[in-house]
């Protein structure tokens, strides 16, 4: 599932939600593991052709018990050629 929404002229936030479910083998039947991915970015548009990001994301992988954070920055600069 996926949202994007435009808060003012320059601002926007994005989300992300992932889930798959898997059978696994364990003794004496088998169980369901699952992977789940929620990405959340938030964005200003500086100019029309530069916008600044940032995101978090949280991933529980099939394997892990813990859930593992990243955040990320970036700066895109986007212009056409043609």
């Amino acid at each position: 599932m996926q949202a994007k929404q435009t808060l003012s002229a320059h601002v926007f936030a994005h989300s992300r939600v992932s889930s798959v479910a898997a059978p696994a083998g364990v003794a004496g039947g088998f169980t369901v593991r699952q992977f789940r991915s929620i990405d959340t970015t938030l964005g200003y548009l500086v100019t029309p052709e530069i916008t600044l990001r940032v995101g978090h994301a949280a991933l529980k992988s099939f394997t892990g018990a813990a859930v593992d954070n990243q955040i990320g920055v970036s700066l895109i600069w986007a212009r056409r050629w043609w």
